[in-house]
């Protein structure tokens, strides 16, 4: 366990950082519209994006500025006062917020869309996926230098990337787009456990012999003697 700490590994509590910003906090800094269905008791289940874009066209104008955004001053200011409110000695590491670029790429553009684009416009569709990956690090940077350590919630450094639409798209497309993604990411951020919700499973060995991966959950219709080997 000590030799894990000093690597960056902990299994400490994690700062209880009251977030106004915790669903579909990217799709916001992006400037889609979210619609909820109770405000007064939003979830994952009552809130949804409205796509904000239309055309592949669109993808190479997309920019986020995530100072001019105030969904970011005030998550940041939310950080910012937890950290302060507590002594030095006795300040707790912040959940890094998971990264989730396919579902992300889904939200701004429509589903149906996004998985045409992939065939139709796949310069654009990488155009996206890169201004998603600088936006994620771009944020993560921010709160690095105001002083805060990020973990991710399973207690290792680094941060955890997770898309529910993966089983939805071909290994294929994994590979050219939600992969190079992750690497990105994750080499500017110390690593990654992933969620990697795949039957493939030639792809997810290629997935567990990657350098920056500390860990990652799998497709449970995966056959555990296959995950052993």
């Amino acid at each position: 366990v000590a030799q894990l700490n000093t690597m960056g590994f902990d299994n400490y509590p994690l700062a209880p950082i009251k977030d106004p910003h915790a669903i579909l906090f990217f799709e916001k800094l992006f400037g889609c519209e979210i619609c909820v269905k109770n405000p007064a008791a939003p979830s994952f289940f009552n809130t949804w994006p409205v796509p904000k874009i239309k055309t592949p066209d669109e993808i190479v104008r997309l920019e986020s500025d995530p100072d001019q955004h105030p969904a970011w001053r005030e998550y940041r200011d939310a950080v910012l006062r937890c950290r302060a409110s507590v002594a030095e000695a006795d300040r707790l590491p912040v959940p890094a917020r998971a990264f989730y670029p396919l579902d992300l790429a889904c939200n701004l553009c429509g589903t149906e869309n996004l998985f045409a684009w992939m065939w139709e416009a796949e310069d654009e569709v990488q155009q996206l996926f890169d201004k998603m990956a600088d936006l994620y690090i771009a944020t993560r940077k921010h709160l690095l230098e105001s002083g805060v350590r990020l973990v991710n919630v399973q207690g290792f450094p680094g941060i955890t990337c997770s898309d529910l639409q993966l089983p939805s798209i071909s290994p294929d497309m994994i590979r050219r787009f939600v992969l190079p993604c992750y690497a990105k990411v994750a080499r500017a951020c110390g690593g990654a456990f992933i969620g990697f919700d795949s039957c493939d499973i030639g792809l997810l060995e290629e997935v567990m012999a990657q350098d920056w991966l500390f860990g990652c959950s799998f497709d449970k219709r995966l056959p555990l003697s296959e995950i052993r080997r």
